[in-house]
């Protein structure tokens, strides 16, 4: 079985809601034309600028009732426009909780499922005061997408072995992980998910923003890193961007090279 799928790389914020989701169904929509995908994914918060580097709670106030915000349907008619699932992610309100999320439409416009981040950081040295603003999810589901057995890792996520085994004994053949990573760790990044790629035997889609962004009343500047790639079960870099901002790479995955590395490792 094979399954397309492509990884968009997302630039900087664009200045407001509007204009960003805008951008962002240009981006899909250039993309599902160049290359024809059974499986999008986008950068982690994807509707807002990364606002955890501040520690100002005036943040919370951002986020969206899940089913009734603006982003879900956005994405259903997206889906359907370009025939494609897309994996989007949102900055969910629950009641009182706060949630970094990714979630799942399929090609007919679909809510296949979503994912909750459950790895939370609080890291100084990256301006990343997380648990400010988002409660822990507490589950690391699968989902069949287009026929293929999927997980989702959310940024930090992708640092904890567990996360990737959970997912990997539940079945998942391909994982996917939107992020929105800046700092010193760009090659550490691309090499986790090199390594988690080959140890459990999966392929990985690492989608991450790139380029210097700019904080409503933050002093500085964060960049994010880029480094977007689609890796197979051995360890392989199928497709790979480095810091371009708005571009994508896709690639197709032939899902028996799945059962072919675990019998060559086994």
């Amino acid at each position: 079985m094979k399954l397309r799928v492509a990884a968009l790389q997302l630039g900087p914020y664009k200045g407001d809601y509007e204009e960003q989701l805008t951008a962002i169904e240009k981006q899909v929509e250039r993309a599902a034309t160049s290359y024809p995908v059974d499986v999008i994914v986008l950068p982690e918060l994807m509707t807002t600028p990364y606002f955890p580097r501040s520690q100002d709670l005036k943040w919370r106030e951002e986020a969206e009732p899940f089913l009734t915000g603006p982003t879900l349907p956005r994405i259903r008619r997206l889906a359907q426009r370009v025939s494609s699932s897309i994996i989007a992610t949102c900055y969910e309100k629950s009641g009182a909780e706060r949630y970094n999320t990714a979630f799942i439409v399929d090609a007919g416009g679909n809510l296949v499922g979503k994912y909750r981040k459950t790895h939370i950081p609080l890291i100084e040295s990256v301006l990343a005061y997380e648990t400010l603003f988002f409660d822990q999810g507490q589950d690391l589901p699968v989902f069949t997408v287009a026929g293929v057995r999927v997980g989702i890792l959310i940024c930090y996520d992708r640092s904890f072995p567990e996360a990737w085994r959970t997912l990997a004994l539940k079945g998942a053949q391909v994982v996917f992980v939107p992020t929105s990573s800046s700092g010193y760790r760009g090659n550490l990044y691309a090499d986790e998910l090199k390594l988690a790629a080959a140890h459990h035997q999966i392929f990985v889609v690492g989608s991450n923003k790139a380029g210097e962004e700019f904080l409503l009343g933050e002093a500085g500047s964060i960049t994010f890193y880029g480094k977007s790639r689609i890796i197979d079960p051995l360890g392989n870099v199928l497709a790979a961007l480095e810091g371009e901002q708005e571009a994508f790479v896709a690639a197709e995955l032939d899902l028996d090279q799945v059962a072919a590395a675990r019998q060559k490792l086994g």
